[in-house]
């Protein structure tokens, strides 16, 4: 399938629409042990991004899984695997309409996807020059790759690993972000 890839100037709704999936998420997930992060571009004010809000639910182990999954499941999403990437679950939402677009992703606080996207998310918020090249580097990714999403994400990891090379990566978990392309 073709996905045209867009990357657009950052949009304060995207805040707000974060903020209205996460209170609806909460008020039907109440019950259990939790986090709702809100990951990818969307997330860093200012920070230039595909138009698609990205969800992270944290639970505390994989024994609240199925809870949160039927959960889920009740409230419009369908499970769709871990789509490569290991500790990392993936929820469509079968209502298109009800809320802006996103993605909903199931995992743990100790998971790499976790450590991966909470790590780049709080390193673009606390370095502009960062931001600037991330975005930058987004924008022209998008226009060479239009209709080449997978291209688009393989032409960010150079940069993305840059970053994450700072931090307390190792280069065991470095490589798995890299062949997964978890970026």
């Amino acid at each position: 399938m073709t996905r045209h890839v867009v990357v657009t100037e950052y949009q304060e709704v995207w805040k707000k629409a974060f903020e209205e999936l996460k209170a609806f998420l909460e008020s039907h997930l109440n019950s259990y042990t939790y986090q709702i992060e809100h990951i990818g571009s969307t997330s860093v004010e200012g920070l230039k991004a595909k138009p698609i809000i990205d969800l992270m639910i944290l639970i505390p182990d994989k024994s609240h899984f199925e809870n949160i999954k039927s959960c889920l499941e009740k409230n419009g999403y369908i499970h769709n695997g871990d789509q490569g990437i290991k500790d990392r679950e993936v929820f469509k939402s079968t209502v298109p309409d009800r809320f802006y677009r996103h993605h909903l992703y199931v995992s743990y606080p100790d998971a790499l996807p976790t450590k991966n996207q909470i790590t780049l998310r709080d390193h673009l918020r606390t370095h502009p020059k960062d931001k600037e090249a991330y975005g930058n580097l987004k924008q022209k990714l998008a226009e060479q790759y239009e209709y080449d999403i997978d291209s688009y994400v393989r032409g960010k990891t150079d940069l993305i690993l840059s970053i994450l090379k700072q931090y307390d990566f190792t280069e065991e978990e470095l490589k798995r972000i890299y062949d997964a392309n978890q970026i």
